[in-house]
């Protein structure tokens, strides 16, 4: 019985692990698609998703997770985008 549960557990592991990589491959592609268009760094929605992906990347890879809250947050300031609060509190976990 314990081998089952260590074999289910394991498979878990795994399949989230890759659930993750589609997610911040998605929202990477998001943020390709957005740099081809001029003046990408005013728009909102752009803010949003690399908020997004810093976040996803929180586990993954802290040292861009740092990079890209700061980054977040500096374009933010200089368009006067004020982030909803549930995302300031996400950045500043960060």
């Amino acid at each position: 019985m314990k081998i089952y549960l260590v074999c289910f557990l394991c498979i878990l592991t795994v399949n989230l692990g890759f659930s993750q990589t589609r997610e911040t491959d998605s929202l990477k592609h998001v943020l390709a698609e957005f740099r081809t268009v001029p003046d990408y760094e005013k728009d909102r929605r752009y803010i949003k998703t690399l908020s997004e992906l810093a976040f996803q990347l929180l586990y993954i890879n802290p040292d861009s997770t740092n990079l890209l809250a700061e980054q977040t947050l500096k374009l933010s300031e200089k368009i006067n985008f004020c982030l909803d609060q549930w995302m300031r509190l996400r950045i500043l976990v960060l």
